[in-house]
């Protein structure tokens, strides 16, 4: 099913990623990323090597700015409501802490000059505005933060990757991640290539990395979270003394690994979703050793970028009631952006019969095809937990579910509404 665009905007600088603040959700966050044309025949994401005079050479650090612009978005009206700029450093993720004080949001950005930039989202003032309050230097000034994420349990705890291929996890030792916090980095884990994605495991113990070098690795994680004093006091850690990943593989995808999501279903049993360049989604099993499984998957017809959880529906509903071999015992609706092919909205089935190991499988329920270049950032708006005079009522049974997504080099902004 073609899903059309309920309104759309041009923006002024292309945007690279998106994020619902979680305890407001009328707001928004979008990051952008403008990459100044080199002066050199090269034009790299990276870097660039040039010659001196004298045949040596030296490293050009490619020039970046950035943005992140708040949106509000209320009964259908969109509203553009306060832009920061990063006049030297590109935005290439960002995250809302999932700890901080509802009344006082915090944003994590990750920026193009080795730092993780941090933000109060500040509702009293008029207009709502971004106030930094803290940047933190995680990687060399020349390394791109390619994502980052918030531990799902400890305030203190952030993974990113980086450009030059390291995965890292930084704590901040007071967990507020304020200017005076003092924050230790460690590297756990190295990709050949570009890491393009990380995320931990629900119960965080486990930590998922994937890269443009095809590699999935899952890496252990609560012996250092639980020996704080391993950490140190130091700003960075190099790769000496790295844990031995629980498991790696390189075959299960055709090409790069570009996005992560882990689940867990009946019996403990561990699965982990991935999206990749070479077009697929993919559901594999993490249980027992050797290689992982991949026990379901569907091109979708374009790489897929980033994979959100929209809705769990555990369960036959009335719909599905029937024959016993064909029963859905859980759904996972899901938001895909799949970059040049647009977003798609997308089931995975856990169908279980009377002594029968579980099958799954992947369908596509809706597609949002109007954007005409690559769709990196897309979110779903999650539903008001409770109300406020300003805020707009959300029947929590509500099928209907408001999705933002945008497209990289034609700065498209979409805003549409899906059945889930």
């Amino acid at each position: 099913m073609e899903v059309p665009s309920l309104l759309s905007t041009t923006l002024d600088v292309p945007p690279s990623c998106i994020a619902f603040c979680p305890s407001h959700p009328e707001y928004f966050i979008v990051g952008t990323y403008f990459l100044y044309p080199s002066s050199t025949v090269a034009s790299s994401i990276d870097a660039q090597e040039t010659p001196d005079n004298d045949g040596t050479s030296h490293r050009e650090r490619q020039q970046r700015s950035g943005s992140a612009v708040l949106y509000r978005y209320v009964k259908s009206v969109l509203t553009p409501v306060c832009t920061l700029s990063l006049p030297s450093a590109a935005v290439l993720d960002i995250a809302w802490s999932p700890f901080a004080n509802r009344d006082v949001p915090l944003l994590c950005v990750a920026t193009s000059t080795g730092t993780l930039e941090f933000y109060n989202l500040i509702l009293d003032a008029l207009p709502p505005t971004l106030a930094r309050t803290a940047v933190h230097g995680i990687a060399d000034a020349d390394a791109l933060i390619l994502d980052v994420v918030f531990h799902p349990s400890n305030a203190g705890i952030i993974g990113a990757t980086v450009s030059n291929g390291d995965v890292v996890v930084c704590r901040s030792h007071d967990k507020t991640w304020e200017q005076a916090s003092s924050v230790s980095v460690k590297t756990i884990a190295h990709h050949s290539l570009e890491p393009w994605t990380l995320t931990f495991s629900n119960d965080g113990q486990n930590l998922f990395s994937g890269g443009d070098d095809a590699m999935v690795q899952c890496i252990e994680i609560g012996d250092l979270l639980r020996d704080e004093d391993s950490w140190g006091s130091s700003q960075e850690d190099d790769e000496t003394g790295m844990p031995a990943p629980l498991w790696s593989d390189r075959r299960a995808h055709g090409a790069g690994v570009t996005a992560l999501l882990p689940i867990t279903v009946e019996h403990d049993r561990k699965l982990l979703l991935t999206g990749s360049y070479d077009d697929h989604i993919r559901l594999l099993s993490m249980t027992g050793k050797g290689r992982r499984e991949v026990i379901a998957e569907l091109n979708l017809g374009g790489g897929v970028w980033r994979l959100e959880l929209i809705k769990l529906r555990q369960g036959a509903d009335e719909k599905t009631r029937g024959s016993v071999s064909d029963r859905p015992t859980a759904v996972y609706t899901l938001l895909v952006s799949c970059m040049h092919a647009g977003a798609r909205i997308v089931q995975l089935s856990q169908r279980t019969g009377d002594g029968v190991e579980s099958h799954w499988e992947f369908e596509v329920q809706a597609q949002f095809t109007e954007h005409k270049s690559m769709n990196y950032g897309t979110a779903v708006q999650p539903l008001a937990t409770s109300l406020s005079a300003d805020r707009e009522s959300v029947d929590p049974a509500i099928k209907q579910r408001t999705i933002v997504s945008t497209s990289f080099y034609d700065k498209l902004l979409c805003v549409w509404n899906v059945d889930v």
